[in-house]
């Protein structure tokens, strides 16, 4: 019965509104699509969500990617999102997540990823999100397509585009401009490797390895050892995050930090306005007012619910140096969290609420003699 009401026939006034309406609601929707949608190079869109969300449609206008943040499409064809802070996932050209949430991911020349696990430490995941080398240190990305680590000292190893190990933990570990690798043996004797990490020369003199390699002339040396000593400096000065972060990065790591600074000053004020009321209350209790002795157990309750981790109880109370040293310490504590360091900054976090928690359940009580409030 309701679907026959729908049905109008054709040349009436009905069916001519009903067009009329269909064809302005398609402008309207062409016209927001077009202003929200952005197109990628290829030939996907990219359209807004709300903030720095966004989503992807591919060119059949399927949604492949829904609401993520900071989407960016790669050099490869695939696409880096923010989860938080410095870290990223990644989503093939079909919309499938194959990296979730790695910190620093840099797309490298050969199309794979390299993403920091601590310190000077990294791992590399191919193409399809599979991990093929796990957490080894200063990992450098060489000419020829394979990477080299930093074992111990000056030893070195060397690892193929597939993640095997082919050369391991070598002394000097240089490779030549025809693909070979030449390792430090002892004094001015070396050994020589082939691409594939076969020794082909063991322990000789380096006058007849330079022999053996006519290709590698002195000029070639000279240029190669530069571009490793530059390598080298880049990697001391951690010089390895991602060349191709969102324009937006810094702008937002610079207001995480303004948004410390307001919580900060805005604690430090709420703590100069308790530790005033509190004092107002304490004058009171030291007249012996029961009816105020009674009260400041009531709010000294309620702003240790809700302002625990931050001291705020404790100004009230008047004890000043427990507060400072609260609030200073939940201060550092976010200022880690938002710098990457989760596992510090959640345990001092942590710590504060339990301490924070005691306090709730402990009654204090009023010292007749200094003044102060005291915990039992």
């Amino acid at each position: 019965m309701f679907f026959n009401n729908l049905k109008v026939a054709p040349g009436t006034n009905r069916d001519k509104k009903m067009k009329k309406a269909v064809l302005i609601l398609s402008v309207i929707l062409g016209f927001w699509f077009s202003t929200n949608a952005q197109l990628l190079s290829n030939g996907c869109y990219r359209t807004h969500c709300y903030g720095d969300y966004y989503s992807v449609y591919d060119v059949n206008g399927k949604e492949i990617i829904h609401c993520e943040k900071d989407i960016e499409l790669l050099s490869n064809g695939q696409y880096r999102t923010r989860c938080y802070s410095d870290s990223y996932s990644i989503y093939d050209a079909n919309g499938k997540e194959i990296i979730y949430c790695k910190k620093e991911i840099e797309l490298l020349p050969n199309g794979q990823y390299r993403t920091h696990c601590y310190s000077d430490s990294y791992s590399i995941y191919d193409t399809n999100g599979k991990e093929i080398i796990y957490c080894e240190k200063e990992i450098e990305f060489l000419s020829n397509g394979q990477y080299r680590t930093h074992c111990y000292s000056d030893s070195y190893s060397i690892y193929d585009a597939s993640g095997k190990r082919i050369i391991y933990c070598e002394k000097e570990v240089e490779l030549l401009s025809n693909g070979q690798y030449r390792t430090h043996c002892y004094s001015d004797s070396y050994s020589l490797y082939d691409a594939s990490g076969k020794q082909i020369i063991n322990c000789e003199n380096i006058g007849k390895i330079n022999e053996k390699l006519n290709s590698h002339t002195t000029s070639q040396q000279t240029a190669q050892q530069q571009q490793i000593k530059q390598q080298r400096q880049q990697i001391a000065r951690k010089g390895v995050q991602s060349q191709t972060y969102p324009s937006s990065y810094y702008k937002k790591e610079s207001n995480m930090a303004i948004w410390l600074i307001g919580v900060f000053f805005a604690a430090v004020v709420v703590a100069i306005i308790c530790y005033q009321l509190g004092s107002r209350h304490r004058a009171s209790c030291g007249d012996g007012d029961y009816h105020y002795r009674e009260e400041m157990h009531t709010t000294e309750h309620i702003l240790c619910f809700f302002f625990g981790i931050f001291g705020i109880h404790r100004f009230y109370m008047g004890e000043i140096i427990l507060g400072i040293i609260t609030l200073l310490i939940t201060v550092v504590g976010l200022i880690l969290i938002s710098t990457g360091y989760y596992g510090g900054g959640i345990v001092m976090l942590l710590v504060l609420w339990i301490w924070a928690i005691f306090d709730f359940f402990r009654r204090p009580y009023y010292d007749e003699i200094s003044g102060y409030w005291r915990y039992w």
